[in-house]
């Protein structure tokens, strides 16, 4: 049966979806294959957490799961990873969803719908937001600041050295630049103000830049090419 979809999967414009569907439906073969997967990753994570909490008791461990797992509709993560967050309530302290929006060409709304879909299976949660290529200043502002009403345990930057940082402090920005590329522009957006700034931030670099106003919003410029910035006030509770 599963051989035979198998093959359907890879002849038929529907691809996977055909398996996702048969779970959704309820067959057997697929729940079978769902369930065998699912003990594989319980098996796996159950042998190295209990590993290390033999050795340190007094640990917290933490895992990035597949955003998939949250949703209401779990056929996808059951059939395709295994990974299913009720499983991974009885394993970890804190769980980190990989809620990369960008990636997903999602938006703030659907992170915090995987934030709440996560802590809906019992987890402590810190959410994983897209701070890499493909995210801007805007889109991670945006995604963070969907999360103020959620009650989660925190938020972690996806990933280091992979955006810009920026401490705005007493009328000026603090900036450093982990990227490969020189930041040659930043632009400071506030309400209906905005200013552009040129500076020059090589890789490893950090510059102070004087600002015209308190921004709610930075953007960072690699030539013509936007790339990630987080902005912290160090002047906010």
């Amino acid at each position: 049966h599963l051989t035979a979809m198998m093959d359907r999967a890879f002849k038929d414009e529907e691809g996977p979806e055909i398996f996702f569907e048969a779970y959704r439906n309820g067959d057997e073969s697929v729940h079978a294959l769902a369930r065998a997967r699912r003990k594989d990753v319980r098996h796996f994570a159950t042998t190295l957490t209990s590993l290390v909490r033999a050795a340190k008791p007094d640990i917290i461990l933490s895992a990035a799961l597949m955003p998939e797992g949250a949703y209401e509709d779990i056929a996808f993560s059951d059939v395709h990873y295994g990974q299913n967050y009720q499983d991974a309530a009885g394993l970890y302290d804190y769980a980190l969803p990989m809620a990369y929006s960008q990636a997903y060409e999602k938006d703030g709304a659907w992170v915090a719908d995987v934030a709440r879909g996560t802590m809906a299976r019992g987890m402590q949660t810190i959410v994983g937001v897209h701070a890499y290529e493909g995210g801007t200043g805007v889109t991670l502002q945006q995604d963070i600041a969907a999360l103020e009403n959620v009650p989660v345990a925190g938020v972690c930057l996806f990933r280091e050295g992979a955006h810009v940082m920026a401490f705005q402090e007493d009328g000026k920005v603090e900036l450093f630049n982990p990227l490969d590329d020189a930041i040659t522009r930043i632009e400071a957006i506030g309400g209906e103000q905005s200013a552009e700034i040129e500076v020059s931030i090589p890789h490893n670099g950090e510059a102070a830049v004087a600002l015209p106003f308190a921004p709610q919003t930075l953007r960072a410029f690699a030539g013509d090419k936007e790339v990630c910035i987080y902005l912290h006030r160090r002047n906010e509770a």
